[in-house]
């Protein structure tokens, strides 16, 4: 039968409000505490897929608590929650009972709860759930509308540029405009580390180390960037009378040294950005935004900056997609040199997995 539960969504707030009772224990609040995010993640796929299915809470008949029942005319599914890795079988109790009461259930492996898959009409499902919740439908909607608006024909390539500050502001902006990787040189093939100034932007922007400014112009060239580099020169020209609208490559050095010579051989045109004080340039972090917001203007203007995914090739599109899904998976598939698993039309992993590695999307 249906019954109310009480729920929250702070497992902290709650410990300090009511720290001791039925629900003291710390086990008894971290388990409410996923119930909860559950419940949210269930009301959400009901809203997405039938706004007239109904989520409830029930005993069964032998008095076996099912966490959840998602009941529709075209979804049965009930649903339990456990706060552990691993299915017992003692843990299908309840939807084994749940399963008696109504005989035509089609009883589940235990897997990633995945309502799109689940359920038709008059075939209830049973389906305990041991692993994390997939991406819930806005958060892969707004991954989608993200990269949708990215540009593969502009980026950066940063020569030494190695202070965090500096490296996070830059990857920031590059984040802003819609520029879907950046390149970078450093010193003695250091890795680069980043500030709070990024704000989470290197998870969204990839940054691609070369061995030297040289290797990174020329493969550059060979994908069709026309490359700006900016420092002071007899041939530097305003870097507002450049046409930015094609495959446009910005190449900037740290504010010490500038561009390394064999580096500046290579740009196709030396940029300037006009300063009206005394000291003679921009920090380089708004040095890049500079040049990247007026490729953006010029772009917008022209009507070229891409609205359905058109600025990314398919391939890529798809590959990126899936490594701002799912990261810790694209790392486990690039060490074993597997293709990234497809995703369904909401966001999940269409294919079976390893156990320890779902544990971790």
């Amino acid at each position: 039968m249906p019954y109310q539960k009480f729920f929250f969504f702070d497992a902290g707030v709650f410990r300090s409000l009511r720290p001791r009772g039925p629900l003291g224990a710390p086990a008894e609040i971290e388990g409410v505490a996923l119930e909860t995010l559950v419940a949210q993640h269930l009301r959400a796929r009901c809203q997405l897929r039938s706004g007239s299915a109904q989520l409830s809470f029930r005993r069964t008949r032998a008095g076996l608590e099912v966490d959840f029942v998602v009941d529709g005319p075209k979804l049965f599914l009930a649903v339990d929650v456990k706060r552990r890795r691993r299915v017992e079988r003692s843990d299908l109790k309840a939807l084994q009972a749940f399963g008696e009461d109504y005989p035509e259930a089609a009883p589940r492996k235990p897997a990633r709860a995945r309502l799109n898959a689940l359920g038709e009409a008059g075939k209830p499902s049973l389906l305990p759930l041991p692993l994390p919740m997939p991406l819930l439908p806005r958060r892969y909607e707004r991954l989608r509308a993200v990269l949708d608006r990215r540009m593969g024909d502009l980026t950066v390539m940063l020569e030494h540029v190695a202070k965090p500050h500096n490296l996070s502001a830059i990857l920031r902006s590059c984040d802003a405009v819609g520029v879907l990787e950046a390149h970078a040189v450093f010193l003695g093939r250091r890795l680069p580390t980043f500030n709070d100034t990024a704000q989470g932007s290197q998870k969204w922007v990839p940054l691609h180390l070369h061995a030297s400014g040289a290797e990174a112009l020329r493969t550059l060239k060979q994908r069709g960037f026309r490359l700006y580099g900016t420092m002071l020169s007899p041939t530097a020209v305003d870097y507002r009378q450049c046409d930015f609208t094609g495959p446009t490559a910005f190449v900037l050095g740290a504010e010490k040294w500038g561009l390394g010579p064999e580096t500046a051989a290579l740009v196709d045109q030396a940029v300037i950005i006009p300063m009206q004080g005394m000291v003679q340039s921009l920090n380089v972090s708004v040095a890049t935004a500079t040049l990247l917001f007026e490729a953006l203007r010029q772009r917008q203007a022209a009507g070229l900056v891409p609205k359905a995914g058109e600025g990314v090739e398919p391939e890529r599109y798809r590959r990126q997609l899936f490594e701002w899904a799912y990261p810790q998976v694209a790392d486990w598939c690039r060490r074993e040199g597997r293709p990234y698993p497809a995703l369904d039309g909401e966001g999940a992993i269409s294919e079976e997995l390893p156990r320890t590695l779902r544990l971790r999307c």
